[in-house]
Protein backbone atom coordinates (compact mmCIF):
# COMPACT_ATOMS: atom_id res chain seq x y z
CA UNK A 1 0.00 0.00 0.00
CA UNK A 2 1.12 3.03 -0.61
CA UNK A 3 0.44 6.41 1.57
CA UNK A 4 0.58 10.35 0.02
CA UNK A 5 1.96 12.63 2.18
CA UNK A 6 0.66 15.79 0.22
CA UNK A 7 -1.15 17.62 2.69
CA UNK A 8 -3.51 18.56 0.28
CA UNK A 9 -3.71 15.87 -2.16
CA UNK A 10 -7.48 16.83 -3.88
CA UNK A 11 -6.63 20.34 -3.33
CA UNK A 12 -5.54 19.98 -6.97
CA UNK A 13 -8.71 18.44 -8.06
CA UNK A 14 -7.50 17.39 -11.92
CA UNK A 15 -4.37 16.56 -10.54
CA UNK A 16 -5.74 14.06 -8.41
CA UNK A 17 -8.38 12.69 -11.28
CA UNK A 18 -5.55 12.57 -13.31
CA UNK A 19 -3.19 10.52 -11.00
CA UNK A 20 -6.21 8.27 -10.57
CA UNK A 21 -7.11 7.53 -14.05
CA UNK A 22 -3.15 6.65 -14.51
CA UNK A 23 -3.20 4.56 -11.68
CA UNK A 24 -6.39 2.78 -13.42
CA UNK A 25 -5.56 2.72 -16.62
CA UNK A 26 -1.94 1.42 -15.67
CA UNK A 27 -3.67 -1.81 -14.54
CA UNK A 28 -1.89 -1.73 -10.95
CA UNK A 29 -4.22 -3.40 -8.14
CA UNK A 30 -2.66 -1.71 -4.46
CA UNK A 31 -4.53 0.13 -1.91
CA UNK A 32 -2.97 3.31 -0.80
CA UNK A 33 -4.18 6.82 1.37
CA UNK A 34 -4.33 10.55 1.50
CA UNK A 35 -4.44 13.61 3.29
CA UNK A 36 -6.80 16.38 2.45
CA UNK A 37 -10.08 18.52 3.39
CA UNK A 38 -13.25 18.05 3.43
CA UNK A 39 -13.52 21.31 1.04
CA UNK A 40 -11.50 19.36 -1.28
CA UNK A 41 -13.84 16.49 -2.02
CA UNK A 42 -17.13 15.74 -3.60
CA UNK A 43 -18.71 12.44 -4.26
CA UNK A 44 -17.80 11.74 -8.09
CA UNK A 45 -13.74 12.74 -6.94
CA UNK A 46 -14.16 10.24 -4.20
CA UNK A 47 -15.75 7.49 -6.55
CA UNK A 48 -12.48 8.00 -8.87
CA UNK A 49 -10.45 8.19 -6.21
CA UNK A 50 -11.96 4.58 -4.80
CA UNK A 51 -11.67 3.03 -8.28
CA UNK A 52 -8.23 3.40 -8.65
CA UNK A 53 -7.79 1.95 -5.00
CA UNK A 54 -8.15 4.84 -2.14
CA UNK A 55 -9.01 2.89 0.80
CA UNK A 56 -8.00 5.46 3.80
CA UNK A 57 -8.39 9.38 3.72
CA UNK A 58 -7.02 12.02 6.58
CA UNK A 59 -9.09 14.80 7.57
CA UNK A 60 -8.47 17.95 9.19
CA UNK A 61 -11.84 18.75 11.35
CA UNK A 62 -9.69 20.85 14.09
CA UNK A 63 -12.87 22.02 16.01
CA UNK A 64 -16.94 21.90 16.24
CA UNK A 65 -17.19 25.33 16.37
CA UNK A 66 -16.44 27.63 13.27
CA UNK A 67 -16.13 30.74 14.55
CA UNK A 68 -12.89 29.39 16.61
CA UNK A 69 -11.64 28.01 12.97
CA UNK A 70 -12.31 31.45 11.37
CA UNK A 71 -10.57 33.66 14.06
CA UNK A 72 -7.75 30.90 14.46
CA UNK A 73 -7.50 31.23 10.12
CA UNK A 74 -8.25 27.65 10.19
CA UNK A 75 -9.97 25.93 7.24
CA UNK A 76 -13.40 25.78 7.95
CA UNK A 77 -16.32 23.33 6.09
CA UNK A 78 -19.85 23.06 6.72
CA UNK A 79 -20.52 20.83 9.40
CA UNK A 80 -23.55 19.06 6.98
CA UNK A 81 -20.98 18.94 4.55
CA UNK A 82 -18.35 17.17 6.63
CA UNK A 83 -20.79 14.75 7.94
CA UNK A 84 -21.99 13.53 4.58
CA UNK A 85 -18.50 13.57 3.15
CA UNK A 86 -17.29 11.20 6.01
CA UNK A 87 -20.78 9.02 5.74
CA UNK A 88 -20.37 9.06 2.17
CA UNK A 89 -16.43 7.51 3.06
CA UNK A 90 -17.61 5.47 5.25
CA UNK A 91 -20.62 3.43 3.01
CA UNK A 92 -17.71 3.42 0.11
CA UNK A 93 -15.68 1.38 2.89
CA UNK A 94 -12.99 4.03 2.71
CA UNK A 95 -11.31 4.61 6.58
CA UNK A 96 -11.34 7.91 7.87
CA UNK A 97 -8.70 9.40 10.32
CA UNK A 98 -10.39 12.62 11.54
CA UNK A 99 -7.64 14.96 13.54
CA UNK A 100 -8.87 17.59 16.05
CA UNK A 101 -7.28 20.49 17.74
CA UNK A 102 -7.74 21.43 21.57
CA UNK A 103 -6.52 24.63 22.98
CA UNK A 104 -7.05 27.29 19.95
CA UNK A 105 -6.75 31.09 20.51
CA UNK A 106 -10.36 31.25 21.46
CA UNK A 107 -10.87 27.61 22.55
CA UNK A 108 -12.81 27.35 26.21
CA UNK A 109 -13.45 24.04 28.40
CA UNK A 110 -16.91 24.00 26.61
CA UNK A 111 -16.13 24.40 22.96
CA UNK A 112 -13.59 21.35 23.42
CA UNK A 113 -16.35 19.20 25.33
CA UNK A 114 -18.25 20.04 22.05
CA UNK A 115 -15.81 19.20 19.70
CA UNK A 116 -15.17 15.34 21.70
CA UNK A 117 -18.88 15.14 21.35
CA UNK A 118 -18.67 16.02 17.62
CA UNK A 119 -16.11 13.59 16.97
CA UNK A 120 -18.35 10.52 18.95
CA UNK A 121 -20.85 11.44 15.99
CA UNK A 122 -18.69 11.36 13.05
CA UNK A 123 -17.54 7.78 14.73
CA UNK A 124 -14.29 7.71 12.31
CA UNK A 125 -11.82 4.73 12.61
CA UNK A 126 -9.41 7.21 13.71
CA UNK A 127 -10.13 10.48 15.95
CA UNK A 128 -6.65 11.78 16.60
CA UNK A 129 -6.78 14.90 19.58
CA UNK A 130 -4.06 17.37 19.40
CA UNK A 131 -3.01 20.38 21.47
CA UNK A 132 -2.38 23.60 19.33
CA UNK A 133 1.41 24.21 19.22
CA UNK A 134 2.42 27.32 17.64
CA UNK A 135 5.24 25.87 15.87
CA UNK A 136 9.03 28.18 15.56
CA UNK A 137 8.98 29.57 11.98
CA UNK A 138 5.40 30.24 11.45
CA UNK A 139 3.60 33.43 11.43
CA UNK A 140 1.48 31.79 15.08
CA UNK A 141 5.11 31.38 16.63
CA UNK A 142 6.06 35.60 16.07
CA UNK A 143 2.32 36.14 16.96
CA UNK A 144 2.21 34.62 20.18
CA UNK A 145 6.15 34.57 21.38
CA UNK A 146 5.34 36.17 24.31
CA UNK A 147 2.74 33.88 25.62
CA UNK A 148 4.97 30.93 24.78
CA UNK A 149 7.04 30.07 28.02
CA UNK A 150 8.70 26.23 26.53
CA UNK A 151 12.14 27.11 25.93
CA UNK A 152 12.86 23.06 24.92
CA UNK A 153 11.90 22.91 20.71
CA UNK A 154 11.84 19.21 21.77
CA UNK A 155 8.30 19.29 23.08
CA UNK A 156 7.00 21.36 20.62
CA UNK A 157 5.42 17.65 19.43
CA UNK A 158 1.57 18.57 19.32
CA UNK A 159 1.00 17.14 22.17
CA UNK A 160 2.00 19.13 24.99
CA UNK A 161 1.36 22.54 26.23
CA UNK A 162 3.58 25.45 25.17
CA UNK A 163 2.41 28.22 25.24
CA UNK A 164 -0.23 30.34 27.90
CA UNK A 165 -3.61 30.02 26.82
CA UNK A 166 -6.05 32.97 27.49
CA UNK A 167 -8.85 30.49 28.61
CA UNK A 168 -7.23 27.00 29.71
CA UNK A 169 -4.28 26.05 32.16
CA UNK A 170 -1.57 22.94 31.03
CA UNK A 171 -3.32 21.05 33.01
CA UNK A 172 -6.78 21.58 31.60
CA UNK A 173 -5.67 20.57 28.36
CA UNK A 174 -3.70 18.03 29.16
CA UNK A 175 -6.73 16.46 31.06
CA UNK A 176 -9.13 17.38 28.55
CA UNK A 177 -7.01 15.41 25.48
CA UNK A 178 -6.99 12.69 28.24
CA UNK A 179 -10.12 12.71 28.45
CA UNK A 180 -11.09 12.35 24.46
CA UNK A 181 -9.10 9.41 23.39
CA UNK A 182 -10.38 7.51 26.35
CA UNK A 183 -14.17 8.22 25.97
CA UNK A 184 -13.64 8.33 21.97
CA UNK A 185 -12.23 4.43 22.14
CA UNK A 186 -13.89 2.86 24.57
CA UNK A 187 -17.34 3.36 23.52
CA UNK A 188 -19.65 0.87 22.64
CA UNK A 189 -20.49 2.74 19.46
CA UNK A 190 -17.11 2.64 18.21
CA UNK A 191 -16.39 -0.80 19.31
CA UNK A 192 -19.51 -2.16 16.82
CA UNK A 193 -18.57 0.06 14.07
CA UNK A 194 -15.04 -1.38 13.83
CA UNK A 195 -14.74 -4.44 15.68
CA UNK A 196 -13.70 -6.36 12.33
CA UNK A 197 -11.08 -3.73 11.80
CA UNK A 198 -9.54 -3.90 15.14
CA UNK A 199 -9.52 -7.49 15.33
CA UNK A 200 -8.10 -8.55 11.83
Amino acid sequence: SVQFRDPLFTAERNRALEIAEKIISSGMKFEWGCETHVNCLDEDLIDKLYESGMRSVNLGIESEDADILKNASRASAPKKREIEIIDYCHKKGINVAAFYIFGLPEDTKESILKTISYAKKLNTLVAQFFIFTPFPGTPYYDKMKENIFEKDFEKFDAFTPVFSHEKLSSEDLERLKEKAFVSYYFRTKYFLKNFKKIIL
